[in-house]
Parts: C-alpha cells; structure tokens; sequence
C-alpha cells in the first residue's frame, strides 16, 4: 500500500459568540475538544473536495486555565442552538471555536491521521489580547471585520482561491532552521506515533 502525505487546502477558523453575553478568554487559556472518527474503515470516495470540521466547548468554569485532562475545565452547552444554556459546572459563556479543514482535487483513498487513527481532535491555546477580543465580543459581526482581517489586510470577498493565493503570497514567514543539524541520522526505524493525550 502506498502512503502519501496530503497537504491541506485551506484552513478557516470561526469565532461564534452571543455579543454581550461572552466572555474574551484570560492569558494563558488552553484546552482540547476531543474530536470523534471521521474516516470511515473504507476507501473515502473521491468528491473533488474534502471538508473536515469540528467544535470546541464554549463554555468554561471561570476559574482554571487548564486541567489535567485539558477538556475537564470546558464544557459542550446543554443544547445544539446557538444561545443554548451552559451548565451549572461551567456557568461562563467563552467564543465558540469551529474549524474546517479543506483539501481540493481529492481522490479515492484510505485516509489516516499520522498517527493512524480516524480520529479528528483539535488544540487551542489563546494568544489573545484579553480586553482587545472582549471589546469585539461585546460588539457584532460587522464590528469584528471592520477590526481584524487576515496578514497584510487580505480580506475574503468570496474567492477561495485567490483568498488563498493571497495568503500565500504574503505568508509568516518560514521559520528558520539552520540551526537543525545536518548530521545523518540511522539506526531509526519508526517515528514515535500514538494518539495525543494531551502531553
């Protein structure tokens, strides 16, 4: 069987929050949202293009930064609508965070995460300006796109690809790694692989 690294289209991140209602997430914020198996055992059929999304919790127990699980300090509501309550436990309303993951041209094949599992997680940790995210939070869509927009103020008007060519024409750029040696390495037969757990 041949395996093959594909690399991902185009990656979108959405803020969704209630304005007024949500609170901006304090420095040094981080948690997981644990994902489920999105590949089937099968052969995925080709479709042109490939979305794969997921969710984090938003709602937080006001009090820790992190657990020790990363997950046991956030929440799911109780409820798929978009002003759904949060549990007692986890009272504090924080942005709902959805991301999507797109690759385009797919063929058919058995995909696998490297670790080979099916199963899609996701990390965050904030590196956000507390009071500069709350004053957006209290605010509304249209006060958000006016505020922030991508590197070099791209804005999306509706073109995935030229969206992404512009991104890529202005990219952070590439980190340096002069300083990884050059020295061949042998004696290796496998990478460390394993599902995350969070350490």
């Amino acid at each position: 069987m041949n395996t093959r690294i594909s690399k991902t289209e185009m990656t979108t991140v959405y803020y969704n929050w209630i304005p007024g209602k949500t609170t901006a997430f304090p420095p040094g914020f981080r948690m997981i949202t644990p994902g489920e198996d999105v590949f089937d055992e099968g052969k995925t059929p080709g479709a042109g293009e490939m979305e794969l999304s997921i969710s984090f919790p938003s709602c937080w127990d006001g009090e820790n930064l992190d657990s020790d699980d990363h997950m046991s300090h956030v929440a799911f509501p109780k409820g798929e609508k978009e002003n759904a309550p949060c549990p007692n436990s986890h009272p504090v309303r924080i942005p709902r965070l959805d991301f999507f993951i797109r690759w385009f041209n797919t063929k058919a094949a058995m995909w696998r995460f490297a670790d080979g599992s099916l199963r899609f997680h996701a990390d965050y940790v904030s590196g956000w300006d507390e009071s500069f995210l709350q004053s957006l939070l209290d605010g509304g869509d249209g006060d958000f796109d006016s505020r922030v927009t991508f590197r070099a103020g791209i804005r999306h008007q509706g073109n995935d690809k030229k969206l992404i060519k512009q991104m890529n024409d202005n990219k952070v750029p590439d980190a340096d790694t002069t300083c990884i040696t050059t020295e061949q390495i042998d004696n290796l037969v496998n990478l460390p692989r394993g599902s995350c757990t969070g350490t």
